[in-house]
């Protein structure tokens, strides 16, 4: 990363460094960490475009503790290393960092072209009134793989969608990413693992004795695929539901102790004597 302009005072810089995961996606915000001989800001950019437009409306940032910051009536928490689906290393958790709640929609972008020819004269008071303008490179080395889509994502859009997350979480309550503790985690998956073994015992004292159960499976085999297919329909909607207000909850590992439950529970209740 290149060093600032000298002349600028730290106060009026921020740095534009992204966390990304083994996958190359990113997720997580880095919203400060310690600055650098190079880079001696400890806020990041979009950090810095957040506060200055929040400035008018009165709201500032604080820090409760180490792992709360609260910006106007919002509290941030910092992620932890197993937040959502993550096991982060030590050296992973650097700076401050949250988790990323991208738009479907991207901000509305305009060429030096479209600029220069006046192309977009008409709409640009009312495109740029009380938004913010960001300029920046339509290069594809500076692009990154988001969750959001399969093409990269320019670095200035990337910034932008950042900036307006902490924004529109301050002024329109648009929630943030957030998860389980690793005990509610547990709870949630033990949840599952029981209500799939709590199908399986609802069908079986259904018959009048083991055998009629046993018979039922034998000629209808298909049982098991209905009940699990409801099942993993049910815990996928679940999930999809609270995604959509900011709750990442744990899919794969509830799924695969619901398979697991319900396919031993169904095989043993068919053999027991």
């Amino acid at each position: 990363m290149p060093p600032p302009p000298p002349e600028l005072p730290s106060v009026q810089v921020g740095f534009t460094d992204f966390a990304i995961d083994p996958d190359y996606r990113i997720r997580r915000h880095i919203l400060g960490m310690d600055g650098t001989n190079a880079c001696n800001t400890n806020a990041a950019f979009s950090l810095r475009i957040a506060l200055r437009y929040l400035a008018p409306e009165g709201v500032d940032l604080s820090f409760i503790s180490s792992d709360l910051i609260q910006l106007g009536n919002v509290f941030i928490p910092k992620i932890s290393s197993t937040a959502g689906g993550y096991h982060l290393d030590p050296e992973e958790q650097g700076g401050y960092q949250i988790l990323v709640n991208y738009r479907s929609r991207g901000p509305r972008q305009v060429s030096l072209r479209e600029l220069l020819e006046g192309k977009v004269d008409d709409q640009l008071d009312e495109w740029s009134r009380d938004r913010i303008v960001l300029i920046g490179l339509a290069e594809p080395k500076d692009a990154q793989f988001t969750p959001k889509q399969t093409e990269r994502m320019l670095g200035v859009t990337i910034h932008a969608q950042k900036a307006s997350q902490l924004i529109s979480a301050t002024l329109d309550n648009r929630p943030l990413i957030w998860w389980l503790p690793e005990w509610g985690e547990g709870l949630w998956i033990l949840l599952w693992a029981i209500s799939s073994n709590g199908v399986v015992w609802v069908i079986y004292y259904s018959f009048r004795n083991r055998a009629a159960y046993g018979r039922f499976l034998h000629n209808h085999p298909l049982v098991c695929v209905v009940v699990l297919t409801g099942m993993t329909l049910s815990l996928w909607s679940i999930c999809y539901l609270m995604l959509l207000t900011g709750g990442w909850l744990p899919l794969a590992p509830s799924l695969c102790v619901m398979v697991l439950s319900l396919g031993s529970s169904m095989y043993f209740n068919r053999l027991k004597p």
